[in-house]
C-alpha cells in the first residue's frame, strides 16, 4: 500500500487550500480523501450532529457567537468551524455589530432537504397505513376466533 499527499487551491473566492490524500491499495484502487475543505452542500453540512444542534438553537432566534459556543462542550474554535461550514452551505447568516457576531438560521436553504424527503414521507405514510390495516385485520380475526 502506498500513499501520496497533494495540494491544490480551491476554486471559490475565499476558499482554503484543499489537500487530497490518495491511498493505493493492493488491488490498485485509489481512495481519495479530501480534508480541510468546506462542504458547500446542505446535506454535508447537516450530516454532523453538532451542526444540527447549532441549527436547532438558531430556530429560536438570533444568537451571539459567544452565547452559542457556551452551549456546547467543545472549544470555541470548533464551534466557529461548524458555523463556518453552515454559512458556506447557506444555512446560516451572519450579522456583525461592532466587534460582535450574531448568527441566525436561513430556513429557505433547507428546502432542498425538504424536497428530497417528500417522496420518503409519502412512502412511510403509505407503509404505516398498510401496517395499521394489517394489525386491525389481525385483531379482528383473533376476536372472531375467540367467539
Amino acid at each position: 500500500m502506498s500513499a501520496r499527499l497533494s495540494s491544490r487551491n480551491g476554486e471559490a473566492e475565499g476558499s482554503r487550500d484543499r489537500f487530497s490524500l490518495q491511498i493505493l491499495d493492493e488491488s490498485g484502487l485509489f481512495n481519495h480523501m479530501v480534508t480541510d475543505a468546506l462542504p458547500r452542500s446542505v446535506f454535508s453540512a447537516i450530516a454532523d450532529p453538532t451542526r444540527r444542534a447549532i441549527l436547532d438553537r438558531m430556530r429560536h432566534g438570533e444568537v451571539g457567537a459567544g452565547e452559542l459556543a457556551e452551549q456546547f462542550p467543545v472549544s470555541r474554535p470548533a464551534i466557529a468551524r461548524h458555523v463556518r461550514i453552515l454559512r458556506a452551505a447557506g444555512l446560516v447568516r451572519q450579522r456583525v455589530a461592532a466587534q460582535r457576531r450574531y448568527y441566525s438560521l436561513r430556513p429557505e436553504a433547507l428546502q432542498a432537504v425538504d424536497q428530497w424527503l417528500a417522496p420518503y414521507r409519502l412512502f412511510w405514510s403509505a407503509r404505516m397505513t398498510d401496517l395499521k390495516l394489517y394489525l386491525e385485520n389481525e385483531t379482528a380475526q383473533e376476536e372472531n376466533a375467540d367467539e
